[in-house]
């Protein structure tokens, strides 16, 4: 997609050299990837905090007695 805005020069290139990015359509596209892996972060974070997870028992506290082949 081609589009012509006005960018900000100096947070250009902060950005620019935190991503170690050079040039303009690099750096644009860098950051707008950087922030969409942000949210895809943030929502797999909320779906696992989402999760209704048995903390009751211990996984090291398994009788494998029951269990052959699950010892190492």
């Amino acid at each position: 997609m081609r589009t012509v805005i006005d960018i900000d020069e100096d947070l250009f290139d902060e950005a620019a050299e935190e991503l170690g990015t050079k040039g303009r359509k690099a750096t644009v596209n860098a950051a707008l990837e950087h922030f969409a892996r942000r949210r895809r972060q943030r929502e797999a974070v909320a779906a696992i905090l989402s999760m209704d997870l048995d903390y009751s028992a211990e996984p090291w506290q398994t009788d494998h007695k029951n269990h052959p082949g699950e010892c190492a």
